[in-house]
């Protein structure tokens, strides 16, 4: 593997295959002693949620940030989808596609819908906590947007007329709920814990939601975006 001459000491094509193979180890063991958090990670991500997703992502950011406290957030809560592709956030979670080929998408969770409403409302419009397809006609709603939601949609034509409450404010439609202004569909996932709601039986059948985490796909190797994404995924699992 090595000959010595005159001149000084040769590496043989074997000897250099083999210090080759040693040199990828060696950097193979540094980048795992990384991971292991040999170097900590550090510096601000930007996050971009819709705000139903703000309060489970809050709890992942925590769970991050305990293991990796040099690591700081922002996360903008909008209506608005951030243009991952133009870096206006690092990372998203959202329930649209994206069609930008620089951006990687995995998918979170697939999120059951569930009609809820208050105590109250259910003792005396609701018996059973059930909702049946013929009481739709009389019963109050609160919905994401009167013109554009697609539950709205969806409950007009199974004969609702009566919708109290419209607004793209999430935490408008929780607390309305829970005010005994009528029936409202949430995430199962999301508000099951929500003090103050009873989750309804229904007759009627809602869509599932499918959420997303995507990022740019230039920081695929970014140990900090990776960090986050993997937790996330990790909470989408137990949803």
């Amino acid at each position: 593997l090595v000959r010595r001459s005159r001149d000084g000491t040769v590496l043989e094509p074997e000897g250099r295959a083999l210090v080759a193979v040693a040199e990828n180890m060696e950097r193979g063991l540094a980048a795992v002693r990384r991971d292991e958090g040999g170097a900590e990670l550090s510096g601000t991500i930007r996050i971009s949620a819709g705000e139903g997703f703000a309060r489970p992502v809050v709890h992942v950011l925590a769970r991050v940030r305990r293991r990796h406290p040099g690591l700081s957030f922002e996360m903008p809560v909008e209506s608005r989808i951030a243009d991952i592709g133009r870096r206006e956030a690092e990372i998203g979670v959202r329930t649209a596609r994206t069609t930008s080929k620089g951006v990687v998408e995995r998918k979170l969770a697939t999120f059951a819908l569930a009609f809820f409403a208050a105590p109250s409302y259910v003792e005396s419009r609701l018996p059973a906590a059930r909702l049946r397809a013929a009481d739709v006609e009389s019963v109050d709603f609160i919905v994401e947007d009167a013109r554009t939601s697609p539950i709205r949609k969806l409950l007009f034509e199974r004969g609702a007329r009566r919708f109290a409450l419209a607004t793209t404010n999430e935490t408008a439609r929780i607390e309305a709920a829970r005010l005994g202004l009528g029936v409202a569909v949430f995430a199962d996932a999301q508000v099951r814990r929500e003090a103050g709601l009873v989750r309804l039986d229904s007759e009627l059948s809602l869509p599932s939601i499918d959420a997303f985490v995507a990022y740019h796909r230039d920081l695929r190797t970014d140990r900090r975006v990776a960090a986050v994404v993997r937790a996330l995924l990790d909470a989408g699992r137990s949803l």
